[in-house]
């Protein structure tokens, strides 16, 4: 996700306006704070005790990983401050390029020989 924002441009806001970053941030905290409250209030239970749950539908975990991955900011500014230095304005569109290295494959990934 982060990788399209950085690619056009619209991740750099994070470091041209800190107060959106600061925001991000805060509502990652307070996302993160809303499991704890539930298990600290009286009467509640904790995350990690086993229970019983109905099965989730598909559109509500994908809207929790979507959460998880956009109140992360960190993840945004490790693209800002790692793509740029691998792009080269003069062989054409900048954001092209970024977008292009995000999603190349590591060598590292599957399929690797030991």
């Amino acid at each position: 996700m982060y990788l399209f924002a950085v690619s056009a441009g619209i991740a750099t806001v994070f470091a041209l306006v800190p107060e959106i970053y600061l925001a991000i941030k805060l509502a990652g905290a307070g996302y993160l704070l809303w499991p704890a409250w539930k298990a600290v209030r009286p009467g509640g239970r904790s995350v990690l005790e086993p229970q019983e749950l109905a099965p989730d539908g598909d559109r509500k975990l994908f809207m929790m990983g979507l959460l998880t991955c956009l109140l992360n900011p960190e993840v945004a500014i490790l693209c800002i401050s790692l793509l740029p230095q691998f792009v080269d304005p003069e062989r054409g569109h900048i954001g092209l390029q970024g977008l292009l290295l995000g999603l190349t494959p590591r060598p590292w990934g599957r399929g690797r020989r030991g």
